[in-house]
């Protein structure tokens, strides 16, 4: 590939080579493991034992919405080495490559979840009103079932 000056790299975007990414990515990804992991954990453990109070269709989206962040905060050890080292990757090539997937998957998985909850419960509440907020009644027309297979 040609290096010439005018050349800005993958996608025309040059890569971030302020040396604070070595501090500010460092401190994002630890506080988002010291909160995420433990709340998520804790999530998990609620929605196991909700049984059907949440509604079925509501708890499996939830389920999978945990463990799909559950999934992204053990990718983020993995990356503080990294940005600690700084810009080292120390284990094997594998490692990288699942850690990439996992990271990737699990955030395209979350947003997925989270756009299954929503809009049920946003048809949910647009016609019928807000007086049968239940969750009982949101309907999972198979995607729940589907849809963790297909991400995970």
């Amino acid at each position: 590939m040609n290096r010439s000056v005018g050349d800005l790299g993958v996608g025309g975007c040059r890569p971030w080579d302020d040396p604070a990414r070595f501090i500010v990515v460092p401190a994002a990804y630890a506080l988002a493991l010291g909160l995420g992991l433990p709340a998520n954990v804790a999530a998990l453990a609620v929605f196991v034992r909700s049984g059907r109070r949440l509604g079925q269709a509501l708890r499996l989206y939830l389920l999978n919405l945990a463990l799909a962040d559950v999934l992204f905060t053990l990718t983020l050890p993995l990356w503080l080495t990294y940005y600690l080292g700084p810009a080292h990757w120390p284990f094997p090539e594998a490692a990288c490559r699942a850690a990439g997937a996992a990271y990737y998957v699990s955030t395209y998985a979350a947003v997925a979840f989270a756009a299954l909850i929503s809009v049920p419960l946003w048809l949910q509440l647009s016609f019928t009103g807000p007086e049968t907020s239940s969750t009982d009644y949101i309907p999972a027309s198979g995607t729940g079932t589907f849809f963790p297979e297909l991400s995970f």
